[in-house]
């Protein structure tokens, strides 16, 4: 509808006027108290403030009664407005699915706005979604991909902790009744297999893991080290004992004087042993003219013995046992049979000798961890040669070898003093007829690590008849030792056995091969020599006048067909006899 201009009035007499001119317009009666109120327009209308009815359901002539009883002004007439039907705004169009194309909704037969319809209410027999089966005990194999069995997380699992950590309360619970019950034909979920947990290399060691390793390798192998007599390093007792001679030592308490100098530096008893022992060898000979003279003095203290710088077997073990008591070690002297210097042996077919247990004295001292351990300290200082001269000769493995070692040059009087690992307590007959008691071959690489008790063969005499393969061996005094450590950090020597041919006409070189604990040859007996002849192992030792330690059998034999003038030179290091 068009809107009518609103005249203008100049004076409230002629807006009075023109109100009185239209025709829908009565002066009220005049009445006593309050007016009563204006008649309803004659088109609905509604002021700018009035509520919309298409917010209500439905409209009733309730609502439109309660409309028309708004006062208005009596004496402004009204504004012309819109009717009802344009002041709404149309609805919004509303898809369906039997049209696609946007349609706006119709308007109501009578004017008013059509409301959308209602929203269908839920009844209860809705079809409602199939249920979820329940799921299994928690002891179910989520893992296995293969299985027929299906399984649903509850909303209190997360995704994250659902492959490392399931929950047995949520395994354990049920669904509820709406969601109980599924359709026949509704298909079982089944759980997708578990991905695998990702096997990661392990992280590279730090570097305090490292040195912590290294420090723990280090020690145990420092704690074998001193287990093993051997290859125990004894160089700071050995220099200890080396810096005190006799003319140095004070004439008041010698005996105790030593005990402190050359004991108190270290303290395993191990050490304060060894440091005694060694001390020996640097200031006490042994007195052939007394021993072969017959006038061997008696009754001497230590303390004179210690300054006359001589003692026979029973000297030696008394100072021995003076100076280690004072340091606080057990000590004991033991007197018994040795065969050193004038032993006879047995011939074969000849008798045993009578039981002898005297002639010679040594002794025995507790070392690290409580063992009581066999030491010659006589016999570790040099030897007497067969023209009756002494010899002065560090012979450490007189204190390094085990006690049935020592023992099979050794017999004591008493039969608890053989200190055997395996209690065992030897005959005389056994003593006298043991192997130490044949023609050994010898062997002069201790300093090299070459175990004399690793040699083959082990007697003297080699039989170049007997049509064999003789196996020449030898390996390293322990398995500790090595020639970093114990070696003085130099290389090994390149070995070799100089035979003489058939015929000992026909002198070569056989290199032995080596894996760094054993070192082996084998040849002919034949190719050996003749009887009668001395052979040799050699270590060689120089070529060019460059030392050759290190060298390998290839390198020399280049160096050799060169063609330039060479030399070379060798050190022995056993020996044998060749025999028919």
């Amino acid at each position: 509808m068009a809107e009518v201009e609103e005249p203008q009035f100049s004076t409230l007499a002629e807006r009075i006027a023109a109100l009185n001119r239209q025709k829908n317009f009565k002066a009220p009666p005049p009445t006593l108290g309050k007016r009563a109120p204006p008649p309803p327009p004659a088109l609905p209308v509604r002021a700018a403030t009035t509520p919309t009815l298409a917010a209500v359901g439905h409209t009733s002539s309730q609502d439109v009664a309660l409309l028309s009883k708004k006062p208005s002004n009596p004496s402004i007439p009204p504004r012309p407005v819109r009717a009802l039907t344009e002041m709404v705004p149309p609805p919004l169009p509303r898809r369906t699915t039997e049209q696609e194309s946007r349609e706006a909704t119709p308007a109501h037969p009578s004017g008013r706005v059509a409301l959308p319809p209602p929203l269908p209410s839920r009844s209860s027999q809705q079809t409602i979604s199939p249920a979820l089966p329940s799921r299994r005990p928690s002891n179910q194999n989520l893992s296995a991909s293969n299985q027929n069995h299906s399984g649903r997380r509850n909303s209190n699992s997360s995704d994250i902790s659902y492959l490392s950590t399931i929950s047995n309360l949520s395994l354990n619970q049920t669904s509820s009744s709406a969601t109980s019950v599924a359709s026949d034909n509704q298909a079982m979920r089944r759980l997708p297999p578990a991905l695998e947990q990702a096997r990661l290399p392990p992280l590279p060691p730090t570097r305090r893991e490292l040195e912590a390793k290294a420090k723990e390798a280090a020690e145990q192998e420092a704690a074998r080290d001193a287990d093993c007599l051997l290859c125990r390093d004894f160089s700071a007792p050995d220099a200890a004992a080396a810096q005190h001679p006799i003319h140095s030592l004070p004439r008041q308490d010698p005996v105790g004087y030593l005990a402190h100098v050359l004991c108190d530096p270290f303290p395993s008893p191990t050490d304060k042993a060894r440091a005694i022992f060694t001390w020996f060898h640097h200031n006490i000979e042994y007195d052939v003219d007394a021993f072969f003279g017959g006038c061997i003095p008696r009754g001497q203290t230590p303390a004179e013995t210690i300054f006359s710088g001589k003692a026979v077997c029973e000297g030696y073990a008394r100072v021995f046992e003076a100076i280690a008591l004072r340091a606080g070690l057990q000590v004991v002297v033991i007197g018994g049979h040795g065969k050193g210097f004038g032993h006879n042996k047995v011939g074969p077919g000849h008798p045993v000798p009578k039981k002898d247990v005297s002639g010679h004295a040594w002794n025995a001292v507790r070392i690290d961890g409580g063992e009581w351990k066999l030491v010659d300290v006589c016999w570790g200082a040099g030897h007497i040669t067969d023209d009756k001269r002494y010899v002065k000769a560090f012979a450490p493995e007189m204190f390094v070898l085990s006690n049935e070692i020592i023992g099979r040059k050794h017999y004591p009087g008493d039969s608890r003093h053989f200190y055997r690992a395996d209690g065992r307590v030897p005959s005389w007959e056994e003593y006298i007829l043991g192997e130490e008691d044949q023609d050994r071959m010898e062997c002069y690489g201790e300093a090299e690590g070459m175990g004399k008790e690793t040699f083959m063969p082990r007697m003297k005499k080699i039989s170049v008849g007997s049509g064999e393969v003789v196996r020449f061996q030898f390996g390293k005094i322990c398995e500790h030792w090595t020639f970093e450590k114990h070696g003085g950090g130099k290389k090994p020597f390149l070995y070799s056995i100089a035979i003489h041919g058939r015929g000992g006409q026909k002198k070569d070189m056989v290199f032995l091969e080596t894996d760094g604990f054993w070192w082996w040859c084998d040849i002919p007996a034949a190719d050996l020599g003749n009887p009668g002849q001395l052979l040799f192992m050699y270590a060689l030792d120089k070529v060019n006048d460059k030392c050759a330690r290190g060298m390998t059998k290839e390198e020399f034999y280049r160096i050799k067909t060169g063609g330039k003038s060479w030399g070379y030179s060798q050190k022995g290091m056993a020996k044998w006899e060749l025999v028919e």
